[in-house]
């Protein structure tokens, strides 16, 4: 039996042993649960890799990492009776991980606390719930790695202090869930443009993001229109996951995408989840599913609503002018007026975007449609010096060889 990819599975099931281990042994011992499925898998490589792989991987690392914690428990408190932790917590046939969902959900809200800092928040939900390794975590916050260490090592010690971090109001859990959409967008962010991915894809990390931000739109006590726009704008960018991609592993860009294949039912739920999201506070993540929703509704890319898009870009940016919002404003532009107005305005933001090979290449694609070849070829180069996956990398090489001259 060939040994299961331990990297794949500890990206899909972190969290949710965590989650399991946590709910049975009570939400102060988060840190305690964490260590043990950590060990697990670290048992893992080291017996799967010499004996016949187990049947059902699943089952052996909850097993494995039930009995690391009740030996952690054992060594801090000797003297407390462990009888209600000791049961067997799964028969070796059974996988405790179909069963996990609300468990998920509730570790998300405990990160959520609002006795942490909304940096820890984020930080320790994408540690814990989402099983980001500290580097990733890092890179998507702006910080260093050790910085990130010690705010993920103070947001442990203040849980743990407390035994009452699932006790909290409605209005409480709501706030926590608005924290948690956050975190939910970084998740899918990251598996939709990772850095990291071979082919700058993680589909796992997708799924996983959209089933969480509909279990929180479904949940009585954290629904909210800004959790069902979440939904929607998950949906719409997930329906054409798969379609970014050609056969030799070169990404596509929506111009050269072929929309018949995009994934019908995901874009029937961006639609109604979008249409459901209606009543509350405008976020973000209505501003953007709007304008996924724009592509969705274009049977072909000449059929885009750039005059719509441009439009919800500016309120985006009036309210949360980020670096990849500005990009993406500075493109559409160009699509709306001509590329000499996307490049102007790629060139009048170019301090707020940043040097990144996104910026780049779209002031490439500008000088290109203008003719200016060696332009071109010279924004190419530096934006392929900087392309984080190799899959970027085919596309921006292609480009430049098929430049004139």
């Amino acid at each position: 039996m060939t040994p299961p990819d331990l990297d794949l599975l500890s990206r899909r099931e972190f969290s949710r042993l965590v989650s399991l281990l946590t709910r049975r042994l009570g939400t102060h011992h988060l840190a305690v649960a964490e260590d043990a499925v950590q060990e697990a898998f670290g048992a893992a490589v080291r017996v799967w890799g010499t004996q016949t792989p187990p049947r059902n991987p699943g089952a052996w690392l909850y097993q494995a990492a039930w009995r690391r914690a009740i030996d952690h428990l054992r060594r801090e408190s000797p003297n407390i009776p462990l009888d209600d932790w000791t049961a067997d917590p799964a028969a070796p046939s059974r996988d405790p991980l179909a069963e996990t969902a609300d468990a998920e959900l509730q570790l998300i809200l405990l990160c959520c606390h609002p006795s942490l800092s909304p940096d820890s928040q984020v930080a320790l939900t994408l540690r814990v719930a989402a099983g980001f390794s500290i580097p990733e975590i890092a890179r998507l916050l702006g910080a260093a790695d050790d910085a990130i260490d010690q705010r993920l090592l103070r947001a442990r010690r203040r849980l743990r202090a407390r035994t009452d971090l699932l006790e909290y109001p409605d209005t409480d859990l709501r706030r926590r869930g608005l924290v948690a959409l956050d975190v939910i967008y970084a998740m899918f962010s990251e598996g939709y443009a990772s850095a990291t991915a071979p082919l700058g894809l993680r589909r796992e990390l997708c799924a996983e993001a959209l089933r969480l931000a509909l279990g929180l739109s479904n949940h009585p006590d954290t629904k909210s229109g800004e959790a069902q726009a979440l939904v929607a704008l998950c949906a719409f960018q997930a329906s054409r996951l798969d379609r970014r991609f050609d056969d030799h592993g070169g990404f596509r860009s929506l111009r050269h995408q072929d929309r018949s294949e995009w994934d019908a039912s995901l874009i029937a739920l961006g639609f109604r989840s979008l249409g459901g999201s209606t009543g509350g506070t405008l976020s973000r993540f209505h501003l953007e599913a709007e304008i996924a929703a724009c592509h969705a509704a274009a049977g072909r890319y000449e059929d885009t609503d750039w005059h719509r898009i441009v439009e919800l870009y500016d309120l985006l940016v009036g309210r949360w002018a980020r670096p990849t919002l500005l990009l993406s404003r500075a493109v559409a532009l160009g699509e709306r007026d001509g590329p000499a107005a996307g490049l102007a305005a790629l060139l009048a933001t170019a301090d707020a975007i940043g040097h990144t090979p996104l910026f780049f290449a779209a002031i490439a694609d500008a000088m290109e449609r203008l003719g200016d070849h060696d332009g071109a070829r010279h924004r190419y180069q530096e934006a392929l010096a900087l392309a984080p996956a190799p899959a970027i990398a085919r596309v921006l090489e292609a480009r430049l060889a098929a430049l004139p001259g």
